[in-house]
């Protein structure tokens, strides 16, 4: 025969506050989140090759409660120099690397 247990709860308000408390923290991630970002946007910014230190410096954590994300902005260019024929008029062009 199965044993019958019964439990007596004195304050109903104060364990519904705590079990959804508890429930929110199961599922609100936005801490973790946070914490993965930041560990994944050092690791990211360690990689990074170091030219300038732009590409490097421009790495950051961008969490939210449902994800971990890194971002990473930098624009990379270089100048090249055209002459027209008589050496006259200059056009400068910048190409995207």
């Amino acid at each position: 025969m199965a044993e019958v247990i019964s439990i007596s709860v004195e304050g109903e308000a104060q364990v519904k506050a705590a079990l959804a408390k508890v429930e929110k923290d199961l599922t609100d991630r936005s801490e973790l989140n946070k914490d993965l970002s930041d560990e994944l946007s050092r690791k990211a910014s360690a990689m990074a090759p170091r030219l300038t230190g732009a590409l490097a410096s421009s790495v950051k954590g961008n969490p939210s409660n449902e994800k971990a994300q890194i971002l990473a902005e930098v624009n990379q260019y270089h100048m090249q120099e055209y002459k027209n024929m008589d050496g006259l008029k200059r056009i400068y062009r910048l190409n995207h690397i």
